[in-house]
């Protein structure tokens, strides 16, 4: 009768370790899967970084080329150099994509020099306005910021065509 008892608590003993181990592996991989997911977000706003940046410089180089007309048919292109849109880009006097001064016009931006919704892995791209004269009293560093909620971001100054952060 006592080692019918001892057994029991032996058995007990072992469903607890395997219990205990089946939780810790669980939470090691949820807590992994929840770590590596900021990183996708992370890389895939560094290449829509680089590609509003290379857009941008595009649409000045050809505007330049043209003779600086209020607005250009920016061609957009396909991983394997196939034509994917066109799409028109209104210019400013300075040779970079005209932005209407407001949040919405920063997103009319995004989807114009990158042809993609204000989205990125079905999370939403924040795109707000900072008006140069409200922050330092100099319209040319008006700015768009482009970000993910409590995530990456980059700053577009609207007037000088240069990508920050």
């Amino acid at each position: 009768m006592a080692v019918k008892g001892e057994y029991r608590q032996h058995t007990l003993l072992i469903n607890c370790v395997i219990v205990i181990a089946f939780f810790a592996l669980i939470s090691t991989l949820v807590w992994y899967l929840y770590e590596s997911e900021p990183d996708m977000e992370r890389t895939a706003m560094e290449v829509l970084k680089k590609q509003f940046a290379t857009s941008v410089t595009n649409a000045h180089w050809q505007w330049r080329a043209e003779g600086e007309p209020n607005r250009i048919v920016l061609v957009h292109y396909d991983a394997e150099g196939k034509e994917t849109n066109r799409r028109p880009i209104e210019m400013g006097h300075l040779g970079y994509p005209r932005v209407e001064p407001s949040s919405a016009g920063c997103g009319k931006l995004w989807r114009m020099v990158l042809d993609i919704p204000l989205t990125i892995n079905r999370m939403k791209v924040y795109a707000e306005y900072y008006d140069g004269i409200a922050i330092n009293d100099n319209v040319l560093d008006s700015y768009c910021r482009f970000k993910l909620l409590n995530g990456p971001q980059f700053d577009y100054k609207i007037y000088r065509g240069q990508i920050v952060k």
